[in-house]
Formats: structure tokens, sequence, C-alpha cells
């Protein structure tokens, strides 16, 4: 069985890395993005005007506000710890260009770095620790979208950020992105859900991530996407305005020479090979499922976090 998706309305459900929209009352007014740190108990972080605001759920009370930004927030995630202790940085993308990289430590902020470069509102913003051979220190591969059609990958050592690659989308824009690693491997994977109905995977060789695929089916623009790992393989959800939620299946492709019957129905599977190690692996993407039921856009899709 496939790991539970969850996508909620109207309060936070614990667990790391959940996700809560809450209209804000008012014509055209934005959405208010949390993100739940942890597991049960955990600290809630949202966007609020100019701030994000740490909130505790169980005490009912405003932790801290994190200032810095100088126009809206409009996303806030949570960066997840390898051995999943409780999350201590996040980061935020504003209307002001700018990305923000948190440290909190008791619940406090303790040091804010700024990365800076985008020509727009920044709109989505992803972030995962990565260990380099050379280096024993773990560096913080960050990922940011913004409306000058532009996805900026930032690498960031102790206080120094660095811009080390710029994707350009032309005229389309990118409203959702996540990253992850390859099954198997330390190499990141970076989804982007696009305007054009079309989810853009990249992977990161040489600190340059390199597009492998873009997968087709949704028929309006993309919201959402998430990955999440399952005994070996990633999945990854996508949802979008056409009103359904997509469910992908990314795997090592066997390279055992199997019979094939051509009466039997296979579904389509796009490819892609990498060099890790001096090993080539191909791997393999097929669409699993279609989830429908909603009658209108879906604007987040995510994966319930294990409880165990």
């Amino acid at each position: 069985s496939l790991p539970w998706l969850s996508q909620q309305h109207g309060s936070a459900a614990a667990g790391n890395n959940s996700r809560v929209l809450l209209p804000k009352p008012g014509a055209g007014s934005p959405e208010l993005e949390l993100r739940v740190r942890g597991r049960s108990g955990g600290l809630l972080a949202f966007g609020t005007s100019c701030s994000v605001v740490l909130y505790d759920p169980q005490k009912r009370v405003v932790i801290t506000n994190l200032n810095g930004h100088t126009a809206r927030v409009n996303c806030v995630q949570w960066i997840c710890k390898q051995d999943g202790s409780s999350s201590t940085e996040l980061v935020s993308g504003g209307s002001d260009n700018q990305v923000i990289h948190w440290e909190i430590e008791n619940n406090q902020l303790l040091k804010a770095v700024h990365l800076q470069g985008h020509e727009g509102a920044v709109y989505a913003v992803h972030a995962l620790h990565q260990r380099r051979a050379s280096d024993v220190e773990l560096h913080t591969l960050i990922v940011s979208a913004a409306s000058d059609s532009t996805v900026r990958v930032w690498s960031k050592k102790g206080s120094e950020v660095t811009c080390v690659q710029t994707l350009n989308f032309g005229n389309g824009f990118t409203l959702a992105l996540c990253l992850s690693y390859l099954p198997n491997t330390d190499v990141p994977i970076l989804a982007c859900g696009d305007d054009d109905c079309k989810i853009h995977l990249f992977v990161q060789r040489d600190d340059q991530f390199q597009k492998v695929l873009f997968l087709c089916g949704h028929e309006d623009w993309i919201r959402g996407v998430e990955w999440a790992t399952f005994g070996r393989d990633l999945f990854l959800a996508s949802c979008s305005q056409d009103c359904l939620i997509r469910i992908w299946r990314l795997y090592i492709k066997s390279t055992s020479l199997e019979i094939q019957d051509d009466d039997n129905i296979k579904l389509k599977e796009n490819t892609f090979t990498i060099e890790n190690e001096s090993i080539k692996i191909a791997f393999a993407v097929t669409l699993e499922t279609v989830l429908a039921g909603h009658e209108n856009g879906v604007n987040a899709v995510h994966w319930q976090p294990s409880f165990h």
C-alpha cells in the first residue's frame, strides 16, 4: 500500500511538514500558509503580512515573530533533519523578491541569512540538507521559484550562501517545487510544477541541475508537488487546477532481461539514466493512479508523515 496522502483545509494536523491553507477574508486576499515542525506538539510556522510567526498549538500562544521581509510572506518551509528530529531551520519567500533562511534555537531566532537575486516575488521554496564527499560539514540546498520565470538554486554553508544556478522557464512560471534524493543514491532530484501543465524533473550533477524528464497528464496549472519515499521507491504527488491529484512512482529500472508478453497491458514508462560513482543507473517513472473527487482546482497536496 502507498503512504497516506492528505490535503488539509481548516486545521493543522500534527506531523512533519503538514500544511494548511486558510483563505483570509476579503476578495482577492492571499492565502495563509502554515507548516508544522516535527511530530505531535511541533511548532507551526506561517506567514502573516511581512513576518513569519512561530506558534505553539499546544499552548495556543505565539512563540516569536521572525522579522526580515519588507513585503508579504508568500511561502514557508521547515528544513527536515535527516535523523527525523525537530527542525531548527526554515526558509521563507516573499513579495520583496527575497528568500530568507532562518535558524532558531530554544524557539528563538538565532540567525537570519538573506538570499537576494530574484527580480520578482517569490512564491515557492524548498530545501534539504546535503552532505558532500569532499566536505564533512552539511550544506543546505535551497530552491526558490519566483514570478521572474526563474527557479534559483542556492548552496548554503555556514553563513555563506551562493546562487549556484538559475533555471529559466521563459514566459512560464513554476508554481510549486520539491526536492528529494533519487532512490539508493545521494543525488538530488527537483520536481517543478508549472503553468504549462507539466511537471519538469531535474537531477543535480556537479552542482548543476539538468532536466531529465517532463511528466504530462494534468490539463491545467499545477499547484502542488511533493515527494515521499516508500520502501525502495520514490513517489510524487501532484495536484492541479484541473481538480485532479496524480500519483507518480519513480524507481530503479531492472537491468535483468525479462520476457515481455505482448498481450499484457503495461503502463508507459518514462526513463532516464544517471552516472553515480562511475556506475550507470537507469530510472523509470510511471503514473500510479489518479485521484478524483474535488469539484474545483486543488491548491495543495501533501503526504501524511509516518507516526512511527
